[in-house]
């Protein structure tokens, strides 16, 4: 009980601070045991009070507007409905609306719920009658339609009125007798109200009535007399004075004089010292003199407190602070006339660029080698002629028919590898070193050797299709050093036009074989007009040679075709798929020289290391892919096409790509020339 006394007091002393009008008393204390909080209610309720009266208030105020709101939106809802159903009726009396079946709109059937189990809802019964009228329902004129509209007309005992004179000659009463000439024909059409149909769909046309026509019949009609007069006109004829060239007396303006200028005087500027006074230095302050007098407190006797110690302190006036002494020199600062010198003329004297060359020379065709062939290229093959661990190399210096010594590596199967150890020279010109020719499908040969190319026009692989196997990717991969020299054998002459990889085919491939060159050693090449992967189209002719002999004409050893006419083509030849992807280094240190760079090939006929004895110059001309050929019903564009895909599969997808690094280290070289269109660049 106590407890409660001392927190009622404790709460009512709170309320006595937070009301200035109610003070805490024990009579307040008593008066609220008694009474509650009514013993000072006017003051705790007044501002609740007024709070209640103000939210009122805003209440009616709030109500009251959306109040109004909801009439203006209820009025502007019946203005729309009823411009809408204007629209509607407007609609319906022209006639040129289209009835669209339910079913033919996506929305049907979302939360539908059909009773019928029988042959209708299984799709046998009124869906394909009643909704195919999806076209617009023609009717006949207004005498057709009083004709069809049969019960009303039964009622009808005598001639129906006409409006003019509309001869009753030509009407049809409902029983499709004629008093005169006419006829009813009959429109058999879904859409025509003609067409001895009683039903529109899932409409009854005889529930539907037509329009009721209207003729307006006047007692009399007293037309008004017009009489009309002649309206007399007088007509004065114009009076046209002369007219006289007017006079023109130019007053030439006297020109502005030019403005007098007086440049203004400049008097010397003269900036006076201040003159200041320094205070006198202060005197350092005396420290103050504080007396603390404590009394010892006396001995605490039980049970009282001790008492509180007297503490006295007596500050002391400080002494006077006197001013430091400051002093300041100031200098006057000079001022000199300004000159200002016009700048001379700029001259900018454009750069000169020159004209990038594309790399797009070819390497003779020739025959298969005759020293050099490995038939079935696996990895027993690359071994007989490259042992695994056994230093070997070959030079590479005929080019004669029965003494060519390149490599030709035929028919690669699996995966095959040239050694390290294996070292090809070329040091001939116009020849390669090694041939990749009919890759099997999956196949990879990888050249993990040496090339050096010492001649001009020299190629390190030659890459060459497939014409007899149709859906192979083969992928040709150096993992070496194919390295262009700028200078032959003996130090003396120079090169140029080499190519690390490239394409040099005569014949045509199926156009769904992919050629994948790859680098992922390196590639270095020092004499000018190079590149490191040159992609060039087939000729889609497909021509035929010799492959097994060359011709010999003034010293010189040609490819020899012996087609009497220009090959029409192949349908699906000369497409080939190519993709150029350096993974690694390749070092332009030459002039005019390119890492990747995609050519135009124009055509086999314009090589100089061809011969087709068999063909006249007007026939090569129009052989040479310079133009847009049609070739087995197909427009080949000129220069050739590389071969595009339309899988989804990346993997015969043509395409240049680059995640390597080309170091460009010669003038006028790129790393990377679209000069050809291909289907992808990365």
């Amino acid at each position: 009980m106590e407890n409660n006394l001392h927190r009622i007091e404790k709460d009512l002393r709170s309320i006595a601070k937070r009301y200035k009008s109610v003070k805490y008393s024990i009579g307040l204390a008593i008066l609220f045991l008694m009474l509650g909080v009514s013993a000072f209610s006017e003051e705790v309720n007044t501002k609740t009070q007024v709070a209640q009266i103000a939210t009122r208030e805003e209440l009616k105020t709030s109500v009251g507007d959306v109040q109004t709101k909801l009439n203006v939106l209820r009025d502007n809802n019946k203005k729309e409905i009823k411009n809408l159903n204007l629209e509607l009726v407007q609609l319906m009396e022209q006639g040129s609306q289209v009835v669209k079946s339910p079913w033919a709109s996506w929305q049907f059937g979302m939360n539908f719920f059909y009773e019928n189990w029988g042959g209708t809802y299984k799709g046998s019964g009124d869906k394909p009658q009643k909704y195919i009228y999806n076209s617009v329902h023609t009717r006949g004129d207004w005498k057709v339609k009083n004709a069809m509209d049969a019960l009303d007309a039964r009622r009808v005992s005598s001639t129906p009125l006409t409006p003019g004179n509309d001869s009753l000659a030509s009407w049809i009463d409902i029983l499709n007798t004629l008093s005169g000439a006419g006829k009813v024909e009959k429109d058999s059409a879904l859409y025509s109200s003609t067409n001895g149909r009683r039903t529109w769909g899932l409409v009854d046309l005889l529930n539907i009535k037509e329009p009721t026509n209207e003729v307006e019949i006047l007692a009399r009609i007293s037309p008004k007399e017009v009489n009309k007069q002649a309206i007399p006109l007088t007509i004065d004829e114009p009076v046209v004075e002369g007219i006289e060239a007017p006079k023109v007396e130019p007053n030439v303006n006297t020109p502005l004089k030019a403005p007098e200028i007086t440049l203004p005087k400049i008097s010397e500027v003269v900036i006076s010292s201040l003159e200041i006074n320094p205070p006198d230095a202060p005197n350092a302050p005396n420290a103050p003199s504080i007396d603390i007098s404590i009394d010892a407190p006396k001995a605490p006797e039980a049970p009282t407190a001790p008492t509180v110690p007297n503490i006295s302190v007596s500050p002391k006036e400080p002494g006077t602070i006197e001013a430091p002494t400051i002093s300041i020199t100031v200098t006057p600062p000079t001022i000199a006339a300004l000159n200002i010198t016009t700048p001379p003329t700029v001259s900018v004297t454009p750069p000169t660029v020159s004209t990038i060359e594309p790399v797009a020379f070819s390497v003779a065709p020739t025959i298969d080698s005759k020293k050099h062939k490995v038939q079935t290229t696996n990895q027993a093959g690359i071994n007989s002629k490259f042992p695994g661990g056994k230093e070997t190399t070959y030079t590479v210096n005929n080019t004669t028919k029965d003494n060519s010594n390149f490599f030709t590596f035929n028919a690669a199967t699996g995966k095959a590898v040239l050694p390290k150890t294996g070292t090809v020279n070329v040091e001939v010109n116009d020849t390669r070193a090694m041939v990749i020719d009919e890759p099997k499908n999956g196949s990879e040969f990888v050249m993990d050797g040496t090339i050096n190319l010492y001649g001009t026009k020299n190629m390190g692989i030659d890459l060459q299709g497939s014409a007899s196997t149709q859906n192979i990717v083969a992928k040709i991969v150096n993992s070496g050093l194919i390295e262009g020299h700028f200078k032959d054998k003996t130090g003396t002459n120079t090169n140029k036009q080499q190519i690390a990889f490239g394409f040099s085919n005569v014949d045509a491939s199926y156009n769904n074989t992919m050629s994948h060159i790859i680098n992922k050693g390196t590639i270095s090449l020092n004499a000018p007009e190079s590149a490191a992967m040159q992609l060039k189209p087939e000729d889609p002719h497909n021509w035929t040679p010799d492959w097994t002999d060359l011709e010999l004409v003034g010293g010189k050893y040609y490819v020899k075709i012996g087609a009497n006419s220009i090959p029409s083509g192949t349908p699906n030849k000369g497409r080939v798929l190519m993709k150029a992807d350096n993974q690694k280094d390749i070092n332009i240190n030459s002039k005019g020289s390119f890492g990747i760079i995609t050519v135009f090939n124009p055509g086999i006929s314009t090589l100089d290391s061809v011969r087709m004895a068999n063909l006249s110059a007007a026939q090569k001309t129009n052989a040479n892919l310079r133009a847009q050929r049609n070739l087995a019903g197909a427009q080949i564009l000129p220069g050739g096409e590389i071969g595009r895909s339309a899988l989804a599969d990346s993997t015969y997808t043509s395409g240049v790509y680059n995640t390597g690094t080309i170091n460009i280290n010669g003038d006028e070289s790129v790393g990377v020339g679209i000069l050809h269109e291909i289907q992808e660049v990365k």
